[in-house]
């Protein structure tokens, strides 16, 4: 029987493999030297006197004999120096080193892990396997294979209760026959561990997970005061002997949690592991879940990195809890502060980020590197990934820009977007209303730099949104002007009718509102809340549950509206209706009156385009005067007077003349129950 080749292999692989390799020549050695004392032509199915001698032999005295062997047999001597160059080489394999310092392995442990792996990385060391457990469907790596590999007084690893690499998933069960005996139990080493070694980097990274060193690209620290405080949590925990320390980050996307979760950890020179919940669980079944978050949690293990867990669309609530006790420093990611109950073993903490302010707005666009900011940067409470968005598109112009911050709304079911046609040119009011839309204007688009830069934030610590109110008679330009308003701060309008709000369900009106107004503090729009009344009433003594349900309702919105944070435009043809306490939280109250006579002498020439030849062509013989002074309509009486005067004249075939703008006026005065007097 011919002895099995002693030179090294000419390929380059891991040092693991070329000390497995090296391991399994010497074994095999020795077990020809058994084998050889066996009658060579014995039936297959007979068991011969001698197997069962060598069975029954005293295990100390086979170890002795082995370890004799190793230092005689001249083959065995020449593999044994080569083992111990290839065991330097393994012990300078910063990788092989990291895994077994970092998940505190035991020797026998890396032992049996490293008989797995090195089949995962070479197959073809399967054949070998199972001749060397003298069983041909035993080509797998068992505790009893790895002792003997590792030369006599190996002690099998355990794989019970506490088991290191049962802990962090680095072997996986293999069906075998002899399921019932641990020793000769077959297991196979966790393909991301194998990758790592094969491959190096971040190859052992699950689905899902991306790697930020410390030493990566900075940008600035947009939450400094949250961001010493994490620090100073951790450390402190982390000296008292905390074992999990985690830091809830509640926000909404793109806030810029993540960001932070990478200056935290750069801040203890530690890499972050990004794992988002939703791309590493996805589709995965249950029975599965555990292996997905071992493997993202020993990653960060092996290179002691911090974790940011990004929940959003996690269906799987339970795998955090089983990545809790296996990292020390865990940040997570959520829209809105947690629910859970406390939890034991874990130093908890959450941090609520606020809207970035002016300073830290201006200092991310400088970072961007992207010239001048634009007037949303001033003017919008925008997000870091808004920040971002613009910075994309930030020389395609004003509509590129307002659309590449537009977030989606949750509430589209409960608000109407409105479309904005008209400039401030097309809004025709006394010079005093146009003076407040004015101030109103100007508010909105100075708001940050007089509250952040002067400080006058002091004057609304609790909310720093603007609420106009609108008053006046219906048609009066009230929706049209918070329509010229939108526009000219390039903002989208959003109408909330209180009939699509208002439920009858005790609870589900103050759920509605708190999804409207948690939007509109969030996103770019201004928000226009049409006959307000019905949701600002007056409060009254309560009578019965109904009113007392009612009075809670007006309470919320009071409450509310003192930590608003967005703009909005409140419009009612009845003021006095209104709460007194809500009068006091507005911040402009703006009466439209009924148009005097040189505001209705603009809008019936502006309704007719009378002032341009394409106007002119089709009037004939327009008594302007008469009108203006001897009709009292509304702009929107005005308009509509129009309109149906030149449906008149089109059908009639005539131009529009004063008979077709008298019929149409009457009509106008009859939905109100007046009629027309002075014109004959």
């Amino acid at each position: 029987m011919n002895a099995p080749a002693t030179q090294f292999p000419m390929v380059a692989e891991h040092p693991l493999v070329s000390s497995l390799r090296l391991r399994a020549m010497r074994r095999v050695l020795w077990m020809r030297r058994l084998w050889a004392a066996e009658p060579p032509d014995a039936h297959p199915a007979a068991i011969q006197h001698e197997e069962v001698d060598r069975i029954l032999t005293d295990p100390a005295a086979l170890a002795a004999a082995e370890a004799a062997f190793y230092e005689d047999d001249p083959q065995a001597c020449r593999l044994g120096e080569a083992l111990a160059t290839a065991a330097r080489a393994l012990a300078a394999a910063g990788d092989w080193q990291r895994l077994g310092q970092r998940l505190e392995l035991s020797e026998a442990e890396r032992q049996l892990l490293a008989t797995a792996l090195a089949l995962a990385l070479e197959p073809q060391l399967g054949r070998v396997y199972a001749y060397l457990h003298d069983q041909p469907e035993m080509d797998y790596a068992t505790p009893w294979l790895a002792a003997a590999l590792h030369g006599p007084g190996a002690a099998p690893a355990s794989l019970g209760w506490g088991n290191r690499l049962a802990r962090w998933g680095l072997l996986v069960a293999l069906p075998s026959a002899h399921a019932g005996s641990e020793l000769l139990n077959g297991w196979g080493a966790d393909p991301g561990i194998a990758n790592w070694l094969a491959h190096g980097g971040t190859a052992d990274l699950p689905p899902g997970a991306e790697l930020i060193e410390p030493d990566g690209p900075q940008w600035p620290v947009l939450y400094p005061q949250t961001l010493q405080s994490m620090r100073e949590f951790a450390t402190t925990l982390q000296a008292a002997g905390a074992a999990t320390i985690e830091i809830e980050l509640a926000a909404p996307p793109g806030s810029g949690r993540r960001t932070l979760a990478a200056q935290f950890a750069a801040a203890r020179r530690q890499p972050l592991l990004i794992v988002g919940a939703a791309e590493l669980l996805a589709e995965v079944p249950e029975a599965a879940v555990a292996a997905r978050v071992l493997a993202a949690a020993r990653a960060a293990r092996l290179r002691d990195a911090a974790i940011y867990w990004h929940d959003e669309g996690d269906t799987h609530p339970g795998a955090l809890d089983r990545l809790r006790p296996l990292n020390q420093h865990l940040v997570v990611g959520r829209s809105g502060p947690s629910q859970e109950a406390v939890r034991d073993q874990v130093a908890w903490r959450s941090y609520e980020l606020p809207s970035l302010d002016l300073a830290a707005r201006l200092a991310l666009w400088e970072a961007l590197g992207a010239g001048a900011p634009p007037p949303q940067v001033r003017e919008w409470l925008l997000t870091p990934a808004e920040l971002v968005a613009i910075r994309r598109v930030a020389g395609a112009g004003a509509t590129a820009i307002a659309q590449a911050c537009r977030r989606p709304t949750q509430s589209a079911g409960l608000l109407a977007r409105l479309p904005l046609p008209f400039s401030k040119a097309d809004l025709i009011l006394p010079e005093g209303v146009q003076r407040q839309l004015e101030d109103l204007e100007q508010q909105i688009r100075h708001r940050w730099e007089v509250y952040e830069e002067w400080g006058f934030d002091r004057l609304c610590p609790n909310g720093r949104g603007i609420v106009a109110l609108f008053a006046g008679p219906s048609g009066t330009g009230k929706t049209m002007a918070a329509q010229v308003l939108a526009r000219a701060l390039g903002l989208e309008l959003y109408r909330l009718d209180p009939a699509n709000v208002v439920n009858k369900y005790i609870g589900e009106t103050e759920k509605r509102l708190k999804l409207i107004f948690d939007e509109c503090d969030r996103a770019n729009f201004l928000l226009l809340i049409d006959e307000c009344e019905g949701l600002f009433g007056q409060r009254f003594s309560s009578k019965d549950a109904h009113d007392r349900y009612a009075n809670l309702e007006i309470d919320y919105l009071l409450q509310r509206l003192e930590r608003f944070q967005g703009v909005a435009i409140l419009a009612s043809n009845r003021k006095n209706d209104l709460d007194p306490a809500f009068l006091r939280r507005i911040r402009a109250i703006v009466d439209f009156l009924p148009p005097g006579p040189p505001e209705r002498a603009t809008l019936w020439r502006a309704a007719f385009d009378a002032d341009r030849a394409s106007g002119q062509r089709w009037l004939d013989g327009i008594e302007w005067e008469a009108l203006t002074e001897r009709l009292n309509l509304t702009g929107a009486e005005i308009n509509l007077a129009a309109l149906n005067a030149a449906f008149l004249a089109r059908a009639q075939g005539e131009k529009i003349g004063m008979k077709q703008i008298l019929t149409a006026v009457r009509r106008e005065l009859a939905k109100k129950g007046q009629t027309l007097r002075g014109f004959e």
